[in-house]
């Protein structure tokens, strides 16, 4: 995480909020469009978490009608270090998903895959916004209000620009240009989103797989997808896509009795009980972020213990790499 994040930016114009302190945290829910970007974990919200620490809230969190719609990692690192947050509403100038991206991207190292996936949904968020202004229009333009004319002007630009994001490729165009990719790749993440299994998508999210090695392998039967991603995490192949050509390359049911069942079947258990210790561990890094805030923040005992989960999570991988060793 770059500090920046926390450095204040020349744009906010928005009006300021005032809330009661300790409300925020209970009452604001988040925009959808916020949710587009994974929150931060360990070592990357460990930084902002010492940045806001130092320094305090440099940046405002931006609200839009009573949700978060930037800054829900500021707003819990201030739960944190019992820093008070300050708010502002957006000024509601273009889209809010737009804003969301336009902000967060320059913020975030993220690779083009993981940046295509977000595109691919923003995609699909922009074709919502865009039917959602425009019925708004079709059954608002019969009622007869004392609007300016120049109200009147810039709602017929919106209807017509919700037209137009509407026509095929134009969302596509407009996620891409905000992401920074090209709209190639914003259909690739699209198959990948529709088609691949959970654990590949997580991988593309993480930086992990090629956005195209994933939609390579998103029509292939999700065990074989989990299957292969395991395989190039232990580096049996280069990629993803060798590695699915490599675990199912032949005939499978050939290729199973070339091994014996009992072992087999062990392999498959260590498998899927490393697969929950694993999503175990990540909620233990949440709980500890929620123990620490209890606590008035961080402290040298809950230093100690994130120490001690960061040693686990290595002790974890060590387990993995030496119960699934590379198959013969």
């Amino acid at each position: 995480m770059n500090p920046a994040t926390n450095v204040s930016s020349p744009a906010d114009v928005s009006k300021p909020i005032v809330m009661a302190p300790g409300e925020p945290a209970r009452a604001l829910g988040v925009h959808p469009a916020a949710e587009l970007f994974p929150l931060m974990r360990g070592p990357e919200f460990g930084l902002l978490v010492e940045d806001i620490s130092e320094h305090g809230l440099r940046e405002p969190i931006v609200i839009c009608q009573g949700l978060v719609l930037d800054g829900r990692n500021r707003l819990r690192a201030c739960e944190i270090t019992k820093v008070e947050p300050r708010f502002v509403e957006w000024d509601g100038v273009g889209s809010p998903l737009a804003f969301v991206l336009s902000r967060n991207l320059h913020r975030r190292h993220l690779n083009e895959g993981q940046r295509a996936v977000i595109a691919a949904r923003a995609k699909a968020m922009f074709e919502e916004e865009a039917a959602a202004r425009e019925r708004a229009g079709q059954f608002g333009h019969q009622r007869k209000t004392p609007a300016a004319e120049g109200v009147a002007v810039e709602k017929s630009r919106e209807i017509t620009a919700a037209a137009n994001l509407q026509q095929p490729g134009r969302a596509a165009a407009k996620a891409a240009e905000l992401l920074n990719v090209s709209e190639r790749s914003v259909f690739t993440a699209s198959r990948v989103l529709k088609s691949a299994d959970e654990q590949v998508i997580a991988a593309v999210e993480a930086g992990d797989v090629a956005v195209s090695d994933a939609a390579a392998v998103a029509n292939r039967p999700k065990e074989d997808q989990r299957r292969a991603l395991e395989a190039a995490r232990q580096g049996r192949a280069r990629t993803l896509r060798q590695a699915a050509e490599l675990e199912g390359g032949g005939n499978p049911e050939a290729a199973d009795s070339g091994e014996k069942d009992g072992a087999r079947s062990a392999r498959r258990r260590i498998q899927s009980e490393a697969n929950g210790f694993a999503r175990e561990l990540d909620k233990l890094l949440l709980r500890l972020d929620a123990l620490t805030a209890a606590c008035g923040g961080a402290n040298q005992h809950t230093d100690r213990m994130r120490d001690c989960l960061r040693r686990l999570i290595d002790h974890f991988h060590d387990f993995v790499r030496h119960f699934l060793p590379t198959e013969k």
